[in-house]
């Protein structure tokens, strides 16, 4: 604007100066012909005092004292009878020159006209003498332009200074002008004293800050709100430009794709992670379309949704979002291999159920062979009920319906009571199976029946999966939360391998040995729902072929 003002100040300053001059000069030239007609009149008027009857030497004289002035004598007929310029026997006749016929007629005549003789634009001026004759005097214009031209270089020295003091001024006056503008306080428009004609400007900039301020105090709060939400999503966000380039990511995003969340923003998508599902999914929303991939990274698995946003029909960018579906996915393959083991599991005593009451049905069993086969029936029908219950007491486990009450439970009376319950099973297959005493506080807040089933199916499995001569071992002592109960045995142990699955329903280790000692597959996993039901810790530590330990850890 500073410049834009002094730069109008010097064109209008150039321009003045220049149409002043021009001005100038038209009026200093028309003084100039003014003052050449009136000196060549007066010079007429005083030559005709003198000249008549006067002989051509005199008017020779005569019209030598003025080298600029042209003087002609002309007889009423036209005949040229002197000319201080030409030879007048040679020249033509002048009775046609309209000053000569002005002369004859009112006395004086004048005009302005190019001449010949001279080759220059000629003022003529004629006066009729007393004896008839008329004395016609004549001067060149450019004597007016000579006076003219003599003024030029004081005229450029003038207008130079004019321009020069033009361009101070001018400066200065920018200076002030644009002052007071570049002091404005736009934060209080209406506290600025400056012009009046800017008023109504300020007034309108401060309804439009008192604007602009309500829609950036909404703009924060909305961007709080979204980066409060976008930070506590569970879920990855990131929102992409048109081309590709992220704009915003939550720690989520950055946390699934390994990647540091500040150092995101302004890279593009791809340069985060490049693989074929992700580059699928934006190119996808880049058409228009939402795109979905499952992207695994470090041995987990994420659904990829990319959605494009839009604009009056023009996409803006892309909505990247990142689901962890790895739980998810577990989750649906062991429903996958619980609903075959269920079946496998179901189908195979009815199986033999079935045969045998078959064989009974159509006569074909030996009286002998009935009760064997009655009782094969019995037991197959027991496994039956036992995984049954097996199952529907997981059932409600995972939906937490159990709706026994909690109540002070002293974790050793119960392991002596399923001691007593178990003893014969462990004389049966030769294993000692003893409780230690507490060596300390052993109570907790529990379900006596949960609890007693839990340490019922540990010791069960310890006693079916020990040696002849081995042992069992309940004791209940303190632990890192509480009070821990540990189940020990020194059976055949369990490899590492198997370790962290042994607590999957129907997983078995060793399959032949498990249908051998008529486990469902249920009794670990049963455990492990008893205890994060009540809020413990389980734990195994074994060694193959020296024995397994399984630990409980409650809460105090």
């Amino acid at each position: 604007m500073k410049k834009k003002i002094f730069h109008q100040f010097c064109l209008l300053t150039v321009l003045a100066v220049l149409l002043s001059s021009v001005l100038v000069t038209l009026a200093l030239y028309n003084q100039f012909y003014e003052d050449l007609c009136r000196n060549v009149r007066s010079e007429a008027k005083m030559l005709s005092l003198t000249i008549q009857d006067k002989n051509a030497a005199y008017l020779t004289q005569a019209g030598s004292v003025n080298e600029d002035t042209r003087l002609t004598v002309i007889a009423p007929d036209g005949t040229v009878l002197f000319d201080n310029r030409a030879d007048s026997a040679t020249m033509e006749n002048h009775l046609n020159r309209t000053e000569v016929q002005l002369a004859l007629e009112n006395g004086t005549g004048e005009i302005t006209r190019y001449s010949n003789t001279l080759g220059r634009q000629t003022y003529y001026y004629a006066l009729k003498l007393s004896d008839g004759n008329i004395l016609r005097i004549a001067a060149t214009i450019d004597s007016a332009f000579a006076v003219l031209i003599n003024c030029i270089p004081w005229m450029l020295l003038i207008g130079g200074g004019v321009i020069l003091f033009a361009l101070l001024m001018a400066h200065r006056q920018t200076e002030k002008i644009v002052g007071p503008l570049n002091m404005l306080n736009l934060e209080k428009p209406l506290e600025n004293d400056v012009y009046d004609e800017l008023a109504p400007l300020l007034s309108r900039i401060e309804h439009q800050r008192i604007q602009i301020d309500r829609q950036m105090s909404t703009m924060r709060k909305k961007q709080k709100e979204f980066s409060a939400i976008a930070e506590n999503m569970s879920e990855g966000l990131v929102t992409l430009r048109a081309s590709g380039e992220v704009l915003t990511i939550n720690k989520a995003a950055a946390y699934f794709l390994g990647v540091e969340e500040n150092s995101c923003e302004g890279n593009f998508i791809l340069a985060l992670n490049r693989s074929v599902e992700m580059q699928n999914a934006v190119e996808t929303a880049a058409k228009g379309k939402i795109g979905e991939e499952v992207l695994t990274l470090n041995d987990r698995s994420y659904q990829l949704m990319a959605s494009p946003v839009f604009n009056e029909d023009v996409i803006q960018g892309t909505v990247l979002l990142i689901l962890d579906i790895t739980e998810k996915q577990l989750a649906e393959q062991m429903r996958r291999e619980f609903t075959a083991n269920v079946s496998h599991e179901l189908k195979t005593p009815l199986t033999s159920i079935s045969g045998y009451a078959e064989l009974i049905q159509n006569g074909m069993a030996k009286p002998q062979d009935i009760p064997d086969f009655a009782n094969r029936i019995y037991d197959e029908a027991s496994r039956l009920i036992k995984l049954v219950e097996d199952i529907i007491e997981l059932s409600r486990l995972d939906e937490a319906k159990v709706t026994l009450t909690k109540e002070c439970v002293h974790l050793q009376k119960i392991a002596q009571q399923v001691a007593q319950r178990l003893q014969p099973t462990a004389e049966k297959r030769q294993v000692t199976l003893q409780v230690q005493a507490a060596t300390a506080q052993d109570t907790v807040f529990a379900v006596p029946q949960l609890i007693e089933e839990m340490i019922y199916n540990l010791c069960d499995n310890a006693i079916k999966y020990n040696r002849p001569g081995g042992s069992v071992t309940i004791a209940v002592g303190p632990g890192p939360q509480g009070v821990m109960l540990t189940v020990s045995d020194t059976g055949i142990g369990i490899e590492l391998k198997h370790q962290s699955r042994v607590f999957e329903r129907f997983y078995r280790v060793d399959k032949s040995h498990s249908k051998a000692t008529g486990g469902t597959g249920l009794g670990l996993s049963i455990v492990k729902h008893i205890a994060e039901y009540h809020g413990a810790r389980i734990g195994i530590t074994s060694r193959l072929g020296k024995g397994t330990t399984i630990s409980v850890d409650f809460t105090k």
